[in-house]
């Protein structure tokens, strides 16, 4: 299964009648249903204006593509929008073979061991050893400084050349 992010700005300057006419045709196109939770509509701020509009209705779902879907279904949706005056733009990203969510519920659980010193974070933090090893030693400072030194004039080397 192919699993999609499908992001469009619509134009608030149509009707009501025009708008719900753009929705629904997307929902036909990618067979959802208005009340699904994969599908959101909300009403935003442009950062900058597109086509005059500061403004746009943004619709956002999540497709998850059939197996019997055509290789050029989304060019066809792409011309389509080109031609609907309504679509401000869009935007189409495939993602990885699996959904965020479905890849966050596999993740492997931590249990707390019995055996472990369970020690509290202030407890750790006033430690002796944390504070070494949270302060850099002093060669690790110079080497970092020396090497940044290097990074400057291996800069002013390229810039002179240019």
């Amino acid at each position: 299964m192919e699993y999609y992010d499908i992001n469009f700005l619509i134009s608030t300057g149509i009707d009501k009648g025009r708008m719900d006419e753009a929705l629904s045709w997307l929902d036909s196109k990618f067979n959802v249903s208005a009340d699904s939770p994969e599908r959101k509509v909300h009403r935003i701020k442009l950062a900058y204006p597109i086509k005059k509009e500061t403004e746009a209705w943004y619709y956002q779902l999540k497709f998850v593509a059939p197996a019997d879907m055509s290789p050029d279904f989304f060019e066809e949706i792409q011309k389509e929008l080109k031609i609907k005056k309504e679509f401000i733009r869009s935007l189409i990203i495939k993602k990885q073979d699996e959904p965020i969510k479905e890849r966050r519920s596999q993740a492997p659980k931590i249990e707390k061991s019995e055996d472990k010193d369970e020690s509290s974070p202030e407890e750790i933090k006033s430690s002796p050893e944390s504070e070494k090893e949270a302060e850099p030693s002093a060669e690790s400072k110079k080497e970092k400084k020396l090497q940044l030194q290097e990074i400057d004039q291996k800069l002013e080397e390229i810039l002179k050349e240019e």
